[in-house]
């Protein structure tokens, strides 16, 4: 199982790395990718080969010397994990370095913390976690505080009419060893089109399943479904796309639930 964690050394990045190694312990053969990403004012123009120019000298100085701090925090980040790590540092944007770095090691899951969207450092915090999920093509976890209690037992997984026929992003919960767990499934689907979800969980080996309807928009269903019953992770589709990564059919976007949610949310692309 391969994870790619995006790190600025905030307690955001805590987060994101103790659910990780949370998660790994059940797993066998964990690879552990640690990315840092400096990004740069859209007037430095890098070379043909990503690198900085010898221009501007003073900003590249200040990159490079952030570039040599995060270098040391980075290995700072290894000798304290039992895991098997790989640490890249890249210059530019962070959505795009996530996406460059997914299809270059063969990514299975990017892990993010995120402070929601309250006040300044939350805007920060949260538009970046909501822009890689926007435009990644892998399955994203986020997560909003730190879960080093969390144990998986059930999980809750909203499924849109909508997403019906369509190919579902989901390798990630036979890798993770999710698929014995007790699955409760939130749809907006009628009961005619139960059989289309039955079969793609029988296909990822789900035999503990609860079907419930419900007509309400995705936040307040999941909201009034945790208040009756509690699960331990949230799974949501999404349509990836340059501008809102939206579930099907809803104005609601994953972004704003996202930011809205204390359970740790998967959200994964589906095409």
């Amino acid at each position: 199982m391969k994870f790619l964690l995006p790190v600025d050394f905030s307690i955001q990045t805590e987060h994101a790395l103790v659910i990780t190694q949370n998660l790994a312990k059940r797993l066998e053969n964990v690879e552990l990718n640690l990315l840092h990403v400096s990004e740069i004012s859209s007037e430095i123009v890098l070379d043909e080969n990503g690198e900085l120019p010898d221009t501007c000298e003073s900003d590249i100085s200040s990159i490079k010397s952030s570039v040599e701090i995060a270098k040391e925090k980075l290995k700072l980040i290894e000798n304290n994990t039992l895991y098997l790590v790989k640490k890249h540092l890249l210059i530019g944007a962070l959505s795009e370095s996530v996406n460059k770095i997914v299809d270059k090691e063969k990514i299975d899951l990017v892990v993010m913390g995120t402070s929601g969207t309250s006040g300044i450092k939350g805007f920060v915090a949260g538009s970046n976690a909501q822009n890689v999920i926007r435009k990644s093509n892998v399955p994203v976890l986020t997560v909003m505080c730190n879960r080093e209690d969390l144990v998986v037992n059930s999980v809750l997984w909203y499924f849109d009419k909508n997403s019906l026929g369509l190919t579902h992003s989901v390798d990630f919960i036979n890798k993770l060893e999710f698929q014995d767990l007790n699955f409760h499934i939130l749809t907006n689907a009628s009961e005619h089109d139960y059989k289309k979800i039955e079969e793609l969980l029988l296909s990822l080996g789900i035999k503990n399943y609860t079907l419930i309807f419900s007509k309400e928009n995705p936040e307040t269903a999941l909201i009034h479904q945790l208040q009756q019953k509690d699960a331990d992770v949230i799974f949501m589709g999404r349509k990836p796309t340059a501008t809102l990564s939206t579930i099907f059919g809803k104005s609601e976007s994953v972004e704003k639930i996202v930011s809205h949610f204390f359970k740790p949310i998967i959200s994964y692309p589906i095409r």
